[in-house]
């Protein structure tokens, strides 16, 4: 609908968290915010396990467990060295349900909708779409947005994420952030529609690259309490939520270092050049003027010399030591010439090991079973293991580290489950998992680091919502079917998730309607290797990689 209100309209905020939200309402710092609270059902938002952008923003459009739509990570395939795409998501979109049943959407930068299509109005992909590659659903609508909005942007280039010049960086996020608002705004304004689904990624971009700068942080928060007061004017209906929070860590937990002291995990020499890695051609195509080869000559040649010198990356640790030089290192030394730093003298032999984590983004671990010893079970090699993961205490405090280990039944149920790592990690607030090796098991940060939290933010607001605060966590997986429940729409009987109607006034509650499972097949999404590689970059230079 054009110049009237949106029946439901979705914002989210990539990695937000009450945990800063709440502290800057109370001082006043986000008004819009604040008014929202009062006027909302509001509650935690459990994430997925692992509470990681893929696989929460599919779970969030699908309604499905990861165990469903077959995905744990960004990375995946047969080879495990596959960029996840929407062709990946085994599972309807909400939106596309709507679409069913007459109702048309405007979808903008929902991360993993990459190829972009939708059944009924305009999508525009979100993060992992390949640079250069078409982000819009139509091509004369994109051609519309360019010229009414100007050139729109998907997301920054490798460049600015891996950039030491700061002032260009931000000057060129913002304007990222500001170009979404104004095309949500246009769409809003001119194309037909009676869904709106918008995702802002400033607020985990910034919490990445930037988490121990609060003034920044509290910027970015900002600028989102703007736009939240601008877009929630014209919303019949409206969810805000994100898909996980945000947390500081002080220190970290090396399980790649646990489990070989265990005697499970083999490891071997590492090449003078396994720390170059994905997308470091593709950065170089940028450095060398389109010659990315005599790049890689250059740098593999320096990086031979500094591994053969014992030059690496526990080396600078070790001699930087100092906390405001390794601060500098940090924010100064540009990525392209972090890898230029050999990696640690060993790395996993996975063929070899019985156990080893399969990565610290995911904090999950993967058993051989063709590798355990033959006088134990499975069960019991695994059991034993969860045991000795939840004994470990860190030897400075005598806290417990791993305060909770999952076996991946526990958490998932579906046709693609087995595909996943076979056990998952919850650390106690302060640790992150970590891989790599070291003398001790714990690594101690000089200045705080910053990863995904596994409570992110809900709130809902409309006619019917009551206001107030719910203890109860709302799962990732609910909002799909609860969206649907309030757009007096049935719910497909294979979605997980479960309708919230506790968020109505008594009185206001309606039966839930039920459908037959939704059928979904996707067109291959034709991602060539170098695009891959590109996206990997991208990843690492955020923060998502090892």
């Amino acid at each position: 609908m054009t110049g009237e209100k949106t029946k439901l309209m979705v914002i989210g905020l990539d990695g937000a968290t009450y945990e800063l939200i709440l502290p800057w309402v109370q001082q006043g710092e986000l008004p819009n915010f604040k008014r929202l609270i009062s006027e909302s059902a509001w509650a935690p938002l459990d994430s997925t396990r692992p509470p990681l952008t893929c696989p929460a923003w599919p779970v969030f459009y699908t309604g499905k467990n990861p165990g469903k739509i077959g995905v744990i990570d960004f990375i995946g395939g047969e080879d495990g060295k596959k960029i996840i795409s929407y062709s990946d998501i085994k599972g309807l979109a909400f939106w596309d349900i709507a679409a069913s049943h007459g109702l048309r959407s405007i979808v903008i930068n929902v991360p993993i909708t990459y190829p972009p299509r939708i059944e009924s109005g305009v999508l525009l992909s979100g993060m992992l779409t390949p640079p250069g590659k078409p982000c819009c659903s139509s091509e004369e609508m994109m051609r519309t947005i360019n010229a009414n909005v100007g050139e729109y942007i998907v997301d920054l280039d490798i460049l600015t994420l891996s950039s030491f010049d700061r002032s260009k960086s931000l000057k060129l996020f913002y304007h990222m952030m500001e170009q979404r608002f104004k095309t949500a705004m246009f769409l809003r304004e001119t194309e037909v529609h009676d869904l709106m689904i918008l995702v802002f990624q400033g607020t985990d971009i910034v919490c990445h690259r930037l988490w121990n700068d609060p003034a920044e942080v509290l910027k970015v928060y900002r600028r989102m309490d703007d736009y939240i007061g601008e877009l929630s004017r014209s919303a019949e209906y409206l969810v805000l939520m994100s898909d996980h929070g945000f947390a500081g860590y002080d220190r970290g937990i090396r399980i790649n270092q646990f489990l070989f002291e265990r005697g499970d995990l083999k490891r071997r020499k590492a090449g003078h050049d396994s720390g170059f890695t994905h997308g470091s051609k593709e950065i170089l195509e940028h450095r060398f003027g389109g010659n990315g080869d005599a790049g890689l000559k250059l740098i593999n040649s320096i990086n031979k010399f500094l591994w053969y010198s014992g030059i690496n990356r526990a080396f600078i640790k070790k001699m930087a030591g100092n906390e405001k030089v390794l601060e500098w290192l940090k924010h100064s030394v540009p990525s392209i010439t972090k890898k230029l730093i050999p990696p640690e003298r060993f790395i996993v032999d996975q063929q070899k090991s019985v156990s080893y984590l399969h990565s610290s983004r995911t904090r999950s671990v993967c058993i051989n079973r063709d590798k355990i010893p033959h006088d134990k079970s499975f069960d019991s090699y695994k059991r034993e293991l969860m045991n000795d993961l939840l004994s470990l205490k860190d030897p400075d405090t005598g806290r417990q580290i791993i305060s909770r280990v999952y076996h991946n039944h526990e958490l998932y149920k579906g046709p693609y489950r087995e595909n996943f790592p076979d056990l998952f990690l919850e650390t106690a607030p302060e640790y992150i998992v970590r891989g790599g090796f070291g003398k001790s098991l714990i690594e101690k940060f000089p200045v705080p680091k910053s990863s995904h939290g596994q409570e992110g933010i809900f709130l809902c607001k409309g006619p019917g919502i009551k206001p107030q605060r719910y203890d109860q966590y709302i799962n990732i997986q609910d909002l799909a079917p609860t969206i649907l429940y309030l757009l007096d729409l049935p719910v497909p009987r294979d979605m997980d998730g479960k309708v919230h109607a506790d968020i109505m006034h008594s009185s206001e509650r309606k039966d839930s309607k039920y459908m037959e499972e939704t059928v979904c097949i996707h067109k291959s999404s034709n991602i060539s290797r170098q695009e891959e590689n590109e996206l990997m970059a991208k990843l690492r230079a955020i923060g998502y990689m090892d």
